[in-house]
C-alpha cells in the first residue's frame, strides 16, 4: 500500500536519475570528440546526435570507433618538434 502511494515518486527519482547519468555522457561524448577530431571538424556534434538518440548503444560504438589519439596532444607535439629544431641565438 505504502509503495502504490508513492510509486509515483520514485519513478520519478529514477527517472531524474537516468536523465542525469545521460546529460553527463551526453557532455563527455561531446568534449573528448573535441579533442580527438580537428578543431574545424563537426564530427563532435555528430557523436553528440548519435549518442543522444541511440542512448548507452552509441555510446558504445563511439568508445569502439573513436580515434585513439588525441588530436590536441599531436598538435602540442607538433609544436614541441618545431621549437627542437632552431637553435637559440646567442648574444654577441
Amino acid at each position: 500500500m505504502l509503495m502504490g502511494m508513492f510509486g509515483w515518486f520514485f519513478g520519478g527519482i529514477e527517472a531524474l536519475f537516468l536523465f542525469l547519468v545521460m546529460i553527463l555522457i551526453l557532455y563527455w561524448v561531446y568534449n573528448d570528440a573535441r579533442t580527438r577530431y580537428p578543431r574545424e571538424s563537426a564530427m563532435p556534434l555528430v557523436w553528440l546526435v548519435i549518442v543522444f538518440f541511440t542512448g548507452f548503444l552509441g555510446l558504445i560504438i563511439y568508445l569502439i570507433v573513436r580515434p585513439r589519439e588525441r588530436v590536441r596532444e599531436e598538435e602540442e607535439e607538433e609544436r614541441y618538434e618545431g621549437y627542437k629544431r632552431y637553435e637559440p641565438i646567442e648574444p654577441e
